[in-house]
């Protein structure tokens, strides 16, 4: 058994507030999603229903409504959509009337109680919803090799199920962005080849058609890769990232790659935030702190200190050869800092500072 959680922690890491919601049942919630209105949208599964909660940014629970795929049966709610007027759109997933097939239904939440004010059918759109977001005041639904266009409204501008492109192999969408010609770019995660691996695969979509223009797939010599988030570089790039829970020195890492017209650029998985980067006292509550240096460290490194918007609070250069480094915190205000070192050849490690 398991509870479903709502936890908010402000720019200092720490809790705000939670609302823990106990059942018999096992319970879990997906989301959130910022509302049109300033409070938040979390979704899931509380005492064997689909549940849909609107939440204040104090934790008042302003909704706590069913929204379960049909009077008949109860389904999956897979996807949540925030619209204006402060309500959203449940997309949910389970069989037909006949129990033939399954579907995708959408449902309209509003109004200060949540209430479902609309419920329709999404055409030829058979599997989970696994990604949907407004781009270009456009709503792109996207799923296993399916994606649909919606107007704000609700109509269906088209519906596309997708061929597989490779014998084989399947995909299902993670993240959608526009690209710079207006047509949409699909970062999916792929299932497939001998033996079975999942890879990232990148699709560029006809906006106005649904049509596939490009099609790429991006294998690793060996094991899994699962993709995460898709961003547009400036220059019409795209930066993708996600993990693989082996890496080359035998646990997981994240992958970073960037695609240039949807040619592959060689990619490299990052080095992770090592816990060896020892930095006290800690909590720090004088002028300064000692950071433990790592061996082979040699010259060009630098450190720096970052905050919790983001932002480089001190950077400082480490000379070689040493083993401690004293770091003045005094101009730093309370709250939690992350200290990042990285050396000339690229190599990082990181710690956190509390300051007191």
């Amino acid at each position: 058994m398991g509870d479903a959680f709502v936890l908010k922690m402000n720019t200092q890491a720490d809790t705000a507030w939670v609302r823990t919601f106990q059942t018999t049942g096992t319970d879990s919630f997906l989301g959130p999603t910022l509302s049109t209105d300033g409070n938040y949208f979390v979704y899931g599964w509380i005492n064997f229903q689909n549940r849909v909660l609107k939440v204040s940014p104090t934790g008042a629970v302003l909704w706590n409504v069913a929204s379960n795929h049909s009077s008949a049966f109860l389904g999956n709610n897979t996807a949540l959509l925030a619209v204006g007027g402060g309500g959203c759109w449940v997309f949910s997933n389970g069989p037909d009337a006949q129990q033939q097939r399954l579907e995708t239904r959408v449902h309209a939440l509003t109004g200060a109680a949540g209430t479902e004010t609309a419920q329709w059918l999404l055409p030829r759109f058979q599997y989970p919803v696994t990604h949907v977001a407004t781009l270009n005041n456009e709503i792109v639904v996207s799923g296993s090799q399916e994606m649909a266009k919606l107007t704000p409204q609700g109509d269906t501008v088209w519906t596309r199920r997708f061929a597989r492109s490779r014998p084989g192999w399947a995909w299902v969408a993670r993240a959608v962005q526009p690209d710079a010609l207006g047509d949409y770019a699909v970062l999916a995660e792929a299932g497939g080849g001998s033996p079975y691996s999942y890879q990232f695969q990148l699709l560029r979509i006809d906006s106005q058609r649904g049509q596939v223009r490009n099609d790429t797939l991006l294998l690793r010599p060996t094991g899994n890769t699962y993709p995460k988030s898709l961003l547009l570089a400036p220059n019409g790039d795209y930066f993708i990232s996600g993990y693989t829970p082996v890496g080359p020195s035998g646990g997981p890492d994240l992958i970073a790659a960037q695609f240039r017209r949807f040619k592959p650029l060689p990619t490299r998985a990052a080095q992770r935030l090592a816990e060896v980067l020892q930095v006290y006292p800690n909590p720090a509550g004088g002028a300064a702190v000692q950071v433990r240096l790592p061996d082979g460290l040699g010259r060009g490194a630098n450190l720096v200190i970052i905050d919790a918007r983001g932002q480089t609070a001190r950077r400082q250069a480490v000379p070689a050869g040493q083993q401690l480094l004293v770091l003045p915190v005094a101009a730093l205000s309370a709250g939690l800092y992350v200290v990042r070192l990285q050396a000339a050849d690229g190599r990082v490690w990181g710690g956190r500072l509390v300051r007191e």
